[in-house]
Order: structure tokens, then sequence, then C-alpha cells
């Protein structure tokens, strides 16, 4: 036994809080140390980012360990801060008692605080930290490989702090990274995945080799800008989010297993016993067996698992002996209709004679006689696909441990209909939210993973009418100021992501949330904060205005919609002008307005007013097409589309009349081109305003297709698209709340409440949503020709209700209305 394995074993206590920092944990001694220190360092922290020595490995991905001993004298308590690139688990006597680090930016790396309590003893303090080089996930901004911790508490800065205790570390043999895109076929950024000789991560910490070394000490952690902080990489910043759940995930099913299959092979009907197949479903499927299941030496098997629901998941597989074993752990959305590349299969249920193509982690087994197989990041999916294959050893297995994680949402909202088929869409959007958040929004849990302020815009529009959290759209709102890149005029599409990309009509989805989240959140503050920033974006648009007062399309890609939109026109094109980008200004224009009149910045206010008139009636010259009674999206009048007909049915600024052709041109289709799933939020917004709720109600029920084919989540865009869980699909969750129930803030912070129900062809439609101030209730029934509508609220609520153009006055308590329809 080693000195290390020694010190682990021992059983001094110790616990461990993570906790949300809110001050500088340095200030006091900023301030103590100001008249000695230059101010150039007067914000450098006294510990600094560290990595192995030995040989450089700034360039190199891999895995890192590192460890301290600490020798306690009497029961303290203190706290420490630890950030790594990129990602850490960090572990106190063995045992993993946190993670992260937090995704973000270079002007905000995110550090995690930790509140330790020990009793007098030994302690060995431990880290594994990973830096994926050229197969870094897309959203991770990094720099090199490195680890910090630090402690504010004056007694324990010399004791812990990286960069001057007695930190060892080394680079892990025995890792590689493998290409995700090589292994699905076509593109994907979610990062590479883990093949690695060995066991539990744990033993690299107690391992007595020789390439403990001491750390290499780099530069100090800053955590202001200062002078000359361009040689600063990183500015540290507090986490801003609650730890992501973890929760035991126990509902999968094998559904296929052979000792036969080859890697590559079409799925067939399996050749275990029945017996057999039970022993491996209840070791792998969750549920614990009479006794673990053992592969002899010199075998092999291939194990197909379908989860009952989609996750996103951390696994962990336990096995016994079997040195020398190859392990594989593949993750899929879908199975696939082709070998070498990903392409969904339409029936998601059917399992024989399809493939198995997804992302895959491979072990080769040389830990200790009990391991613990794990990848260093989290996987999505439905299906995963287990290959083992012994040695001279035989394998034991000991079970498949699958725990969600995830934003930590906890849903107060809850929607109920004569429409069961509605109850199942409210729920499934919720659930695609769900697996697209974690330390961000992001688009897709699968593929990209990437934080696309359009996609963001509906995803705060979703949490906002199901939960009460504003913690993750803050941070997403203000990461955004971050994301000017470089030369860009505007900023990144997405963000945070390790290069630029310009979607300029996204930046304009940014300012409209602006509006979202001061009326369903209030916090005037951290509006004005944004103010600088919305500017920039709505100026930007506007100096590109024409002789003719429309808005040409920036530098960039000016996508609109997916699918076949603009195809085989030129309105998308930078310098042309498209309509849909001509009523997104206008969007953000009103939005701005809005915003800027509720923070008594009346010129501001004025000056968004003024201008959004002006390009209204610019865009009323130019595109409108009288014989269509339509907007174009072209200035020939040659295309037309749901797109600038919904926007512009959302605009203050256009006549009664004009509304009115508008709502008839969508209700009637007139030829025009049709939205997708996702640009479809803004229809039912149209139909929303326009009070068409049979029109509403229809098109939420479109998104059963996807239910019906055996998905748990909505797609990016088809049943046979490429991403089955995408929450810009998600907004019919917000929009059964916010438009057929009919709830949303009248005024900013949610001060008053407007109820609009709309029912459509349903018959009854009821649900509860958490306000601040206590829980909002609404039932709304047809009873022949009258819709009764019962409303309760909180106390020092009051708003109004309408139906039918009808509105009368609500007031805290319960209500009883009736309305002719």
């Amino acid at each position: 036994m080693s000195e290390f394995e020694g010190l682990l074993q021992k059983s001094a206590k110790f616990e461990v809080k993570r906790v949300r920092v809110t001050t500088d944990p340095f200030a006091d001694l900023a301030r103590k140390t100001a008249p000695e220190r230059p101010w150039s360092q007067l914000y450098s922290w006294p510990a600094r980012f560290v990595s192995p020595s030995g040989g450089s490995v700034e360039s190199t991905p891999g895995v890192q360990a590192y460890r301290l001993v600490l020798r306690v004298e009497e029961a303290s308590k203190f706290r420490l801060l630890i950030t790594a690139d990129q990602g850490y688990w960090f572990y106190i006597n063995g045992v993993r008692v946190g993670e992260g680090s937090e995704v973000g930016c270079l002007s905000e790396w995110f550090y995690d605080g930790y509140d330790v309590e020990f009793e007098p003893g030994e302690y060995v303090l431990g880290a594994i930290c990973w830096w994926l080089g050229e197969f870094s996930p897309k959203r991770r901004i990094s720099v090199e490989p490195a680890f910090l911790l630090a402690s504010p508490d004056p007694e324990f800065i010399d004791l812990v702090s990286t960069g001057i205790a007695d930190w060892q570390g080394h680079r892990v043999e025995g890792v590689e990274f493998l290409d995700s895109s090589a292994q699905l076929g076509r593109m994907c950024l979610s990062g590479g995945r883990l093949r690695y000789r060995g066991g539990s991560w744990s033993e690299e910490l107690s391992a007595d080799c020789p390439e403990w070394e001491p750390v290499a000490a780099g530069r100090f952690g800053l955590s202001r800008f200062v002078q000359y902080a361009d040689h600063q990489k990183r500015l540290l910043t507090p986490a801003r989010l609650p730890a992501m759940k973890e929760k035991r995930f126990q509902h999968c099913r094998l559904v296929y297993a052979s000792s036969e299959y080859e890697h590559g092979a079409k799925i067939g009907s399996g050749c275990l016993s029945p017996d057999e197949e039970a022993r491996w479903e209840a070791s792998l499927g969750g549920r614990k067996g009479d006794r673990p299941v053992v592969l002899p030496a010199a075998s092999r098997i291939a194990l197909l698992l379908r989860l009952e629901d989609y996750v996103c998941a951390r696994y962990r597989l336990k096995v016994q002996g079997g040195r020398g074993a190859r392990v594989s752990v593949g993750w899929a959305e879908g199975l696939s209709v082709d070998p070498l590349a990903y392409v969904a299969a339409p029936d998601r249920i059917q399992v024989e004679g399809h493939y198995f193509v997804g992302l895959e982690d491979e072990f080769i087994v040389e830990g200790e006689s009990d391991s613990v197989l794990e990848p260093l990041d989290w996987v999505s999916g439905c299906w995963i696909r287990i290959m083992l294959e012994t040695a001279d050893e035989a394998l034991e297995i000991d079970g498949l441990e699958i725990f969600e994680t995830g934003y930590p949402f906890e849903r107060t909202a809850a929607f109920e209909c004569s429409d069961r088929v509605l109850e199942s869409i409210w729920k499934v959007g919720f659930r695609t939210l769900e697996n697209c958040s974690h330390d961000a929004y992001m688009d897709c849990p699968f593929w990209e993973r990437l934080q696309y302020w359009e996609d963001a815009r509906i995803q705060f529009l979703v949490t906002y009418a199901a939960t009460q959290d504003c913690e993750l759209p803050k941070k997403a709102i203000s990461i955004f100021n971050h994301s000017v890149l470089g030369a860009a005029s505007l900023p990144s599409s997405s963000f945070p992501a390790s290069s630029l990309q310009l979607i300029p009509p996204f930046a304009l989805g940014w300012v409209d949330s602006l509006r979202d989240f001061a009326l369903w959140r209030g916090e005037p503050e951290f509006l004005r904060a944004q103010l600088p920033m919305a500017w920039l974006i709505v100026e930007r648009f506007l100096l590109a205005r024409r002789e003719d007062g429309l808005v040409a399309n920036l530098e960039g890609w000016n996508f609109v919609d997916t699918g076949d939109f603009g195809e085989g026109s030129s309105f998308q094109l930078p310098g042309e002008v498209s309509g849909t980008v001509q009523w997104k200004v206008v969007s953000a224009l009103e939005a701005l307005e809005d915003v800027c009149t509720w923070l008594g910045e009346r010129e501001l206010a004025q000056r968004a007013s003024r201008c959004g008139r002006a390009l209204v009636e610019a865009v009323q010259r130019r595109l409108w097409c009288e014989s269509r009674a339509a907007f174009a999206e072209d200035v020939e009048r040659s295309y037309f589309a749901e797109h600038s007909q919904a926007l512009a049915a959302l605009s203050r600024h256009l006549s009664g009349e004009m509304h009115e052709a508008i709502g008839q041109a969508l209700a009637s289709g007139n030829s025009l081109k049709r939205a997708s799933g996702y640009f479809s939020h803004y229809v039912l917004e149209a139909f929303r305003k326009r009070g068409m709720g049979e029109h509403l109600v229809a098109r939420i029920g479109e998104w059963k297709a996807f239910i019906e084919a055996g998905l748990h989540t909505f797609p990016e865009s088809e049943v046979e698209g490429r991403s089955d869980c995408h929450a810009w699909n998600a907004h019919p969750s917000y929009h059964l709340m916010a438009s057929v129930l009919g709830v949303r803030p009248s005024g900013f912070g949610f001060s008053s409440v407007s109820i609009a129900p709309l029912l459509g062809e349903l018959e009854s439609v009821s649900g509860q949503f958490r306000h601040p101030l206590g829980l909002i209730e609404v039932q709304a029934e047809r009873q022949g020709p009258s819709l009764l509508v019962r409303i309760r609220l909180p106390e020092e609520l009051s708003g109004s209700c309408e139906v039918a153009g009808e509105r009368r006055e609500l007031f805290s308590g319960y209500s009883e209305l009736c309305f002719d329809v």
C-alpha cells in the first residue's frame, strides 16, 4: 500500500457544501495591500493556475491529476474556490465532492465555491482535470490546461492554494479523445469522446508512480480587468448557477443482445436465452439482480438498451476483474438506416433491421479488481449500446448506473384541457427544455450544445411560463455582452463559443428578450445594464438603412428559417432586403421603446418609437402588395411567406384595417410559404393577438406527429431530421399556458396579469401558474353559447380577463365570469 492509499483510507471526517459566492473573495486583501502593490497587481489572487511539470501540456489534449496532503491540527471550517480549464472533478480522500467549471468566456471565467469542515487529521485534496484541445466542445472557450484552487481565509491561503502550497501533478497516461464527427459520419460539435486504458479515476490520485512531481505554476488568478490585462488569460467570476441535478434514472429496457454482433452490423433478432437476457437486463437496467453477470474470458457480447425517455446523463459501469477487457459504451438519439452516417430511422420503436450509429466511449480495463468506468462528459439520447470483449480474464459486471443531469428546474405550472394530446404536448415541450438546459441553454444536447440567441429567446419564454427560475435566463442575457469578438460589428449568434458566427437577425431576438424579461421577471437594474448592447445592435441595423428607408441585410448569414425558406431568391444575401428582417428590426425597436419607457429613459424611448414608425412606413410603401393583401419578402414582391405577416401582425404601428388583412392572409394561407416548427412561434403569437383560437389550437396540435412517431422530445424540424431534441421547437408549451389558457403579465415585473383564454375547438382548459405573490388558478369551459371562466388570484395581484373582445377587471381572490362567445 502506498503512502497516499493509506491516507485515503484514514477515517478523518469532513463535510463539504457547495456555496454561491456573491462578493469578491479577496476584496479585503486588495484594500489592505493597496499601499504596497502596484495598481496593475491589485486584483491578483494569492493563487496561481498550475499544470503538471516535466514537459509542456499547453497544446496536448489529455487528463491531468493533482493532489495535496493537508494536515489539519484542529477542527476547521474554511472556503475553497476552484476552477479549471476545461473541467475538473474535486476529491477529498478519494471521494468526489465537487465538479465544474461552469461554461463561460475569458472575461467571465467561472469558479465554484465550497465550504469545507475538517476534523483534526490528514487529508488528501485531489483533482482530475481535462483539456480536449482540438476535440473540445464548440461551446467551450479555452486557453490551455490549467487548475486553480484558492482559499480566501488568510490562515489557509498558504496551506491549500495552488502555486503556493505543495501541490503535485502528473499527466494521466492511457487517455485519448475520439472524434465525434467521425463516429457519427456527420458534423458534431458537442466534443470528443473518451478512450481510456485504466480503471476508476480516483485510482489516479493514489497511484504510487514516478510521474508525480511538483506542479508548474503559471499566472496568478485575476478578478478584475486591469492595465495590460491582455497578458492575463482569464478574469475570474463566481459561478452564477446552482449545481446541476444528479438524479438516478432506472427506466431502460434490454431490447437486443447477441454474442455474434459485429460493430457496424445490422441489428438482428438476438441470440441469447431468455434467462441470459433477464440477467443482463437486471444488471444493466438499473435493477439489482440476484448476482452480478460474469462474461467469461475470451468472450464478447453486444447489448442494446432503450430508455423510456430522452435523457442527458452521466453513466458509471461497475466492473470487477477482466484485465485487458475492452468495453464500448455508445449513446444515440435514435437508430439509423445508414451504417456509416447517422440518418434517423422514421420508426423510433422498431429495432431489427436498423443500425446503431452513436457517440461512443471506449475503455480498456487496467485498474484494480473493482473499477468504475465513466466518461469525463455527460451524454444524451434514448439508446445505449454496450459492447464487451474479454481477454484472458473473466469480467464481472456489477451494474450500470445512469444519473440524469441538467439545470435543476422546478416546474411550478400545470396545464390540463379536454384534449389529452395537447396535455402531452405541454409535458413533452417542457421535457425538451429540460434536456436543452444545463450550465447554459443549448440548441440541442447531442449535436451542438450551443446557446443560440433565437433559440434562447424561446427557451426563456418556456422557462418563464413553467418555472419561477430567472438565474439561467439572466446568465444567458448578460453573457451576450461579451460576445462581440475580433472585428465583428455585431455580437456572435451563439455564445459562449470558441469561434465567431454571425447571424445578424439573431441579435435582434436578444433585444426582444429584454422586454420578455422585463414583463415576466422585472429587475430594472439588471435590464438597465443591458441597454448599451441593445442600442449597439439596433443602431447597427439603422446604419444600414437605404434611401428608400428599408434596412439592407448586414454582412453574415441572414438566416430566418429552416428548410427551403428563400430558396431561389436573393433576399437573404448581404446588401439585399428581407421582409422578415425589416419586421424583426421593428420588433426590436418596439421592445426597446417599452423597456426604456419602463426604466424612465424617455428620450431613448422616443427615438426607438420614431425609428420604428419610419421603418414601418417604408415597409408599407415598398413591400405591401395590394393584390395579395400581404407583405412580400422581397422588393420585387414575388415571394410571400407567413414570416412577414406574423411579425407585422405583432407591430403596434399598423392600422386596424391592415391588421385585419394580415389576419385574413394568415388564416387563409393565401399561398404563403409556411413557417417551420421553430418560426411557428411567431405565427402562434399572431394568432393569439388576432384572437384566432381555432387556428392557434390547430397549429399547436400538429406537434402530435412527433409524439406519434415515438419521440420523447421535440426535434429540430422533422421526424427524420438531424436532432431529436431541439428546444426552439418547444414553444407550444409556452403557448398552451400563455396563449390557450391565456395567462400573461400585463405590467412590467408581472405587476398585473392578463388572462385571455382562447379555446378554439376545445371544450375546457385549466391550469395553475406560480406568481411571486402566490398561485394563479384559471378554469375556462364552454357552457352552450357561453364561456365560463373561474379565476383565483393571490393577494395584492390584479389584472383583467378578456374573451371575444370583452374585457373585465380582475381583483385578488376568486372571480367567476361568463362571456358570450
